[in-house]
């Protein structure tokens, strides 16, 4: 008689201000970073809506300062995951396959611990496997981790204080398993081994409205039990791991949130914004599933977001309308700056720069309101021009500012043979890559890369109504990107386009760089034709004709872009 069990163990730690986020990318980075909206798919809620973590992925760095304290532990394996033995009682443990994950909330890391499933006898005592304190080698690891990310170091020195710990265990019977009691199971959700009658009357009402079938899910501020009796079905059993992922993310965002909201850390207009979406709008956020709402309100009750909720909301004395929508625009090169400053102010009036990121690494950008349409316009420039200044900084942004929409905005050069006028706007369905390219005795070889863009943005872009501009715009053709810089219209890299690309209208210098670092959000990319690759007079004179015609269709560009983006403001599910 046995018990098939999984255990997650949600590790909370506050990074303090005197550490700078930056540091974990600095070079040897120890992390990549990524958004994590896998999560907040896991979860079940729409993540447009939703405060998203960053995850922060290991890279060999963090492997090598990790060998020391694995190897005094006993512990194989250059990766994760790893195995550690976990302990079932005296003198009694099994190997378990153990994952980490790493996530960022504002200044709240949390980390992940993820075990495999394992047996365990039916008199096994949960309170205490549940208690990471139990399971000395993974303890000691953990602890590294955490002090690693306090402190910004890859030599930290490991604190003996005790870890804010949160517990989510998936229990499955066997068909000669005893069954739980909901005493039983009370007492590993609370870790009392002693509960009373009234905790768990108190704990089975209030988890009563997210059940659906024969299995408990029993969740609050302590952590969480998901619990299938002898004889569940199979189609129930087979819902499980979903359901266990869910409940266990939406307790670890919880708590994150919470720590969060009553921390001594600021909490930014952006953060604060999306927070509010998940505390005052739990319908729209969880559209999709009654019971992962319900079980999302009670967790937002139990670790009380409405109460910490209100009071940031009065400390910094904010009252905007519900909804706003975010707009990252981004712009290669001066010119084009300034020149869709020079219209949003216009439109929208003086911006405010406002600071985005930690430390010294921080990004000033241009922030507009539109309070018409409940629009914030975050501009922003890349560093350099080219490919891969789009693609580090694009990211970048994307990642500080959570945008729902990132947008690229500018001028462009336009093939010969498309014959498209300057200030024809160009918003293409498809990208060939020209960046990858082998110089051989014959010549330039060119290894070119496509993507689609496939996005609701671009189909939208499409039934915007643009008769009433001064310029063109053209849809369902093709653009071509590389960090080179035409100055010949007759140049190597025209003449393949000519015979290997007929359908490419465009080539800019940013394009490909722009959708890479921008994938997992809404993206397009809507630029200008400026010239046809000829080369800039060298006089003084030449040179601000030329800056004068780029200025001008990078205003066609905005305006278009403007146009959508009050659409897409002014948009409505269907009913």
């Amino acid at each position: 008689m046995t018990y098939r069990v999984q255990i997650r163990w949600k590790v909370f730690s506050d990074i303090p201000q005197s550490t700078s986020l930056d540091f974990f990318e600095s070079a040897p980075p120890i992390f990549q970073r990524r958004t994590g909206k896998s999560l907040l798919r896991e979860i079940g809620s729409n993540a447009i809506d939703t405060f998203v973590p960053l995850v922060l992925e290991p890279t060999h760095v963090f492997y090598n300062a990790l060998l020391k304290v694995l190897q005094k532990n006993e512990i194989s394996g250059k990766k994760l995951p790893f195995v550690f033995p976990l302990s079932l009682g005296p003198d009694y443990s099994v190997p378990v396959k153990i994952n980490l994950a790493i996530r960022l909330y504002g200044r709240v890391a949390c980390v992940s611990v993820d075990s495999d499933f394992f047996d365990t006898p039916n008199d096994a005592d949960f309170t205490t496997i549940k208690q990471l304190e139990s399971h000395g080698k993974l303890l000691s690891v953990v602890q590294f981790i955490v002090a690693l990310l306090k402190q910004g170091t890859r030599h930290p020195e490991i604190a003996g204080d005790g870890l804010r710990t949160l517990s989510c265990l998936q229990i499955i019977s066997d068909d000669t398993s005893p069954q739980m009691s909901d005493e039983v199971l009370a007492a590993i959700v609370t870790g009392h081994p002693d509960v009373n009658s009234n905790v768990t009357s108190s704990l089975i009402a209030r988890n009563r409205d997210h059940q659906i079938d024969k299995t408990s899910l029993l969740a609050d501020k302590q952590g969480l039990v998901f619990y299938a009796p002898p004889g569940t079905s199979a189609p129930s059993l087979a819902k499980m791991p979903r359901r266990f992922r869910s409940a266990a993310g939406m307790l670890e965002l919880a708590a994150a949130l919470q720590r969060m909201l009553r921390g001594t850390n600021e909490i930014s207009l952006v953060e604060f914004h999306v927070i509010k979406r998940l505390v005052n709008d739990s319908e729209i956020v969880f559209s999709d599933s009654v019971s992962g709402r319900k079980l999302w309100e009670l967790l937002s009750s139990e670790f009380k977001l409405p109460l910490y909720f209100k009071k940031i909301a009065e400390n910094m004395q904010i009252s905007e309308p519900k909804n706003t929508i975010k707009i990252l625009c981004v712009a290669a090169a001066p010119v084009e700056l300034a020149s869709i400053k020079k219209f949003l102010t216009r439109e929208l009036g003086e911006g405010k720069i406002v600071k985005v990121g930690e430390g010294n690494n921080f990004d000033p950008v241009q922030c507009y309101v539109d309070e018409k349409f409940s629009t914030h316009w975050y501009l922003a420039s890349q560093d350099a021009q080219g490919n891969g200044s789009a693609t580090t900084d694009v990211g970048r942004l994307a990642r500080r500012i959570q945008p729902d929409h990132v947008i690229m905005v500018g001028m462009c050069m336009g093939l010969p043979e498309s014959e498209l006028a300057p200030g024809t706007v160009v918003v293409p369905d498809a990208l060939f890559s020209l960046e990858h390219q082998r110089a051989t005795v014959g010549g330039t070889e060119y290894r070119p890369r496509g993507m689609e863009d496939n996005s609701g943005l671009q189909r939208l872009a499409k039934l915007i109504p643009t008769d009433d501009f001064d310029f063109k715009v053209i849809f369902g053709k093709k653009l071509a990107s590389a960090s080179i810089k035409i100055e010949d219209p007759g140049s190597e890299i025209v003449n393949y386009l000519r015979n290997f690309a007929k359908d490419v209208v465009a080539f800019d210098m940013e394009g490909w760089g722009f959708y890479k670092g921008a994938e997992g959000f809404s993206c397009l990319w809507i630029k200008a034709i400026a010239d046809a690759g000829e080369p800039q007079l060298a006089s003084g004179e030449g040179r601000d004709e030329k800056q004068s015609i780029q200025s001008s269709v990078t205003i066609n560009a905005i305006r278009f872009a403007f146009r959508l983006i009050q659409k897409v403001a002014a948009m409505r599910p269907m009913e």
